[in-house]
């Protein structure tokens, strides 16, 4: 996974719960590439004392 162009890790390490990254509120684009996923992209903004969750679907 990419946050704005930068490897934040592969999708598998955050599949479980309590799973996920720390970032300051603000909008990111986030790109995904997986076998089962395939290649998604998203822009996301991230909200202050909220957890955004990015939907793996095309």
């Amino acid at each position: 996974m990419y946050i704005n162009d930068r490897f934040f890790g592969h999708v598998d390490e955050l599949n479980n719960a309590g799973g996920g990254i720390l970032l300051n509120p603000g909008t990111y684009n986030v790109r995904i590439s997986s076998i089962s996923f395939g290649e998604i992209r998203r822009t996301v903004t991230v909200e202050a004392s909220k957890v955004t969750v990015i939907p793996l679907t095309k």
